[in-house]
């Protein structure tokens, strides 16, 4: 997955989140399973930004 489908894909699931978050209690267990989702996403997205900002030292 690339750098641009990452972040598409890390707007997507805030969105859709923060939209189930209006109507649902935020330990909603759906609400948790997109949260752990949307860490994963960003956690793969830093170290992807991590590992491009040490190739260009």
């Amino acid at each position: 997955m690339s750098i641009s489908e990452l972040e598409q894909a890390i707007e997507k699931l805030r969105e859709i989140m923060y939209l189930k978050a209006e109507s649902k209690r935020l330990i909603d267990p759906e609400i948790i399973a997109i949260s752990q989702e949307l860490d994963e996403y960003l956690n793969i997205y830093h170290r992807l930004l991590c590992k491009v900002s040490y190739h260009r030292l």
